[in-house]
């Protein structure tokens, strides 16, 4: 989720609140706060995804300051937090002041929650202060934190004139053309903001994500290491130069940078040991992948996650490379219960048995595969595992049955085309060569193997060619034309 960028002065005060509020709630002493501090309090804590630490603050600032609105509203955002959307919306109804533009943007939310954009809209237009800086930089994030950003672009269109050398404004401007993946205008206005502020890491680590996101990764590394200097503790530049590190496979710089980003909070543990996971996997060191992964399974949240079947298929291949083959079908096994929908689940186990020849059951797998999911995307994996394993009539046939579901699937042609060499289907090569994207140069192959290849592949090709050529010559031939009898 996309964090406002924040100014260092107002950081710098609520820090001093969570350590006077962490600090008496140590000693077992009560601390009065007025009840939007301890909603900024919660707010912080959220972000650092501390869910249960922001629920107590929310419900110590309520036995203090009972009905208080920007605690309500804090607690109607955290149960949109937990995906507890209907306690969300009926905390959001309770609350009296409906005129405030904080609980407007509340209910805004909630109906961008729930898929009504244009109701949305109008409670959005509501406000009565539209072109009050806070308002506009608040309706921005909301519409980039939804995944809107056009529908914020215009409220800050809206204010530009006005506010175009306000820092705050500018960082609003910034995230909107990242979130709208205009990289060169938000990198503009992310330097404009590190002219105004060179020591603010957020505006570094803004930079650092365009860079990342155009996979310039030396820069995006360059950036962070700004970030980091201006605040060593500055989680997010540490997650995003961990990821950066990852992509170029420097995978025990990334492994340090992820550790770190775990100690900042920055990056919730499931995903960094998955991460870390995935970087021992990359070094070929399977016993700390597996562990990783495993730390991974238990930090999850809930059954639901999105990361579930990528961390049973990492265990599963760590315990494939460490040569402990049916332990690695046993955790398939788990997580079919677990997630009985994943096609991937079946992919992933079919490629196990393939390894160790089972044929059979690597088709079982698939079977199950595609009853879940008929679909050429499904197909073309298939196919890919068995070209891999030399089962070439059997991807023909995958390939084959993807394209007459779908025509136009990306690359197809090209997949087909390629079987068809292997199988020596010289006429079927032709055809589908023609029609791919990309058509081999059989020429050029020639070529490179005249170099490095032996003499009885070079012959083979060589004949292939022959064949392939024979196809290109009767195409060119003009069709023949059909005698009609004349009718009498």
């Amino acid at each position: 989720m996309i964090r406002k960028n924040s100014s260092s002065d107002k950081g710098q005060e609520l820090n001093e609140l969570i350590a006077s509020y962490e600090t008496a709630k140590a000693n077992n002493r009560q601390v009065y706060m007025d009840g939007d501090q301890l909603a900024d309090i919660a707010d912080k804590y959220a972000t650092e995804r501390r869910f249960e630490d922001a629920q107590e603050v929310i419900t110590y600032g309520l036995e203090l300051h009972p009905g208080h609105t920007d605690l309500l509203v804090e607690q109607a955002y955290l149960y949109l937090d937990t995906m507890q959307f209907a306690k969300a919306k009926n905390v959001a109804e309770c609350i009296n002041e409906t005129y405030e533009s904080e609980v407007k943007l509340l209910k805004a939310e909630i109906l961008l929650t729930e898929g009504k954009l244009e109701d949305a809209e109008k409670e959005l237009e509501s406000i009565e202060e539209k072109d009050d800086l806070k308002n506009i930089i608040d309706i921005a994030y909301l519409y980039i934190d939804m995944d809107y950003p056009e529908k914020a672009l215009p409220w800050l269109t809206r204010g530009y004139d006005k506010y175009k050398e306000e820092e705050e404004f500018l960082a609003v401007m910034a995230d909107c053309y990242r979130s709208e993946n205009e990289y060169e205008q938000a990198i503009d206005f992310y330097n404009r903001l590190i002219d105004k502020n060179p020591y603010n890491p957020t505006y570094w680590t803004g930079l650092a994500k365009c860079h990342f996101d155009t996979m310039d990764f030396a820069k995006a590394i360059e950036a962070c290491d700004f970030a980091l200097t201006a605040d060593e503790n500055f989680g997010e530049a540490h997650t995003i130069k961990a990821h950066s590190l990852l992509q170029i496979e420097n995978n025990e710089d990334a492994i340090e940078e992820y550790s770190k980003a775990l100690q900042c909070k920055s990056l919730p543990p499931d995903l960094t040991y998955m991460f870390i996971g995935l970087a021992y996997t990359n070094m070929e060191k399977w016993e700390l992948s597996y562990e990783n992964y495993g730390k991974a399974l238990k930090s999850i949240p809930n059954e639901n996650s999105p990361i579930l079947v990528d961390l049973y298929s990492g265990q599963a291949k760590c315990l494939s490379k460490l040569g402990k083959l049916e332990e690695a079908h046993l955790i398939f096994e788990k997580a079919k219960k677990i997630i009985p929908d994943s096609v991937d689940i079946y992919l992933q186990d079919s490629q196990i048995y393939l390894e160790e020849d089972k044929f059979d059951e690597a088709k079982e797998c698939w079977r199950h595969a595609l009853n879940l999911a008929p679909e050429p995307e499904t197909l073309v994996q298939i196919g890919n595992f068995s070209l891999d394993y030399g089962m070439v009539e059997n991807a023909r046939q995958c390939f084959e049955q993807a394209r007459e579901d779908d025509p136009d699937y990306p690359g197809i042609n090209g997949l087909l085309a390629t079987v068809c060499m292997i199988l020596r289907d010289h006429k079927a090569f032709y055809k589908y060569n023609q029609l791919s994207e990309s058509p081999l140069n059989l020429d050029t192959f020639h070529a490179s193997l005249l170099k490095t290849g032996d003499r009885y592949l070079l012959k083979d090709l060589e004949k292939f060619i022959d064949e392939v050529k024979e196809c290109s010559e009767d195409d060119k031939k003009p069709a023949k034309k059909e005698k009609h009898q004349k009718k009498k």
